[in-house]
């Protein structure tokens, strides 16, 4: 099925005229109708985003025709040189497409026998000390392999070096919905439309105090006050092989 194919299908399973959707892509109705027959070369990054979004699917999903083409010869030389034309944007986006291949069976060499089951791994970093969103964000379904912990409801990659030695820049963590956070056990909050992974810590006043391990990022550090009104939301717990404990500076 080709990418105009999938949004054609799915706009009719929303019971959405070309026109409907359209306006909430803040596109013309010729431009969904022009995407619906073409290819996805055709269509800008920005929308298929927002269609993916629109209707709960990956975004790897819709693009996936337009790896459908035959293999040839030199195929590492094709891809190598295709790398070399690519931004950091564009790279990062090549390397999301390459994690929803590899999550499925059929199109692995050495396909794993049994059942695979699939774990969420958001593809825009949670901070360790600096803002970055994570709902309603592009993520791939990876295979749970014998590293993934047990109890872990979905990945995230990890930026900044706030939470050294414990978790470093770059590194994807594992979390637990629902779990109870004990104090200094790591968990990923939703701050004021911030996202942080960081040490929890409510204080005798009943602050709460999502601090940094790594003492040279104590101005990483968020507090919010019991009364601030602020917007405080714990997706989980960080799983790790040791909790931190209380941080050097405290």
């Amino acid at each position: 099925m080709t990418i105009g194919q999938k949004i054609r299908k799915h706009r009719k399973e929303l019971k959405l005229t070309q026109t409907e959707l359209g306006e909430r892509l803040g596109v013309q109705k010729n431009a969904v109708s022009k995407w619906e027959t073409g290819r996805v070369e055709d269509i800008p990054t920005g929308k298929i985003r927002q269609m993916a979004e629109l209707f709960d699917v990956p975004v790897a999903y819709l693009v996936q025709d337009a790896m459908d083409t035959p293999a040839t010869n030199g195929e590492q030389e094709q891809l190598s040189a295709l790398l070399d034309t690519l931004n950091h944007e564009g790279r990062r986006q090549l390397m999301s497409f390459a994690r929803y291949l590899a999550s499925q069976a059929d199109l692995c060499q050495n396909a794993p026998s049994g059942e695979v089951t699939y774990i969420r791994h958001y593809l825009f970093p949670a901070a360790a000390g600096y803002a970055s969103p994570i709902e309603g964000e592009e993520y791939v379904m990876e295979p749970r392999t014998s590293e993934t912990p047990v109890g872990a409801d979905f990945a995230v990659t990890i930026s900044g070096d706030s939470m050294e030695p414990y978790i470093r820049d770059g590194d994807t963590v594992y979390v637990q919905r629902d779990a109870t956070l004990q104090e200094f056990d790591v968990g990923v909050f939703f701050v004021d439309g911030d996202v942080l992974c960081k040490q929890y810590c409510l204080d005798a006043a009943r602050n709460l105090l999502l601090l940094s391990a790594n003492p040279r990022r104590e101005d990483a550090n968020r507090v919010i006050s019991a009364d601030s009104g602020s917007r405080v939301v714990c997706y989980g717990k960080v799983l790790l092989d040791r909790r931190p404990p209380k941080p050097a500076y405290l």
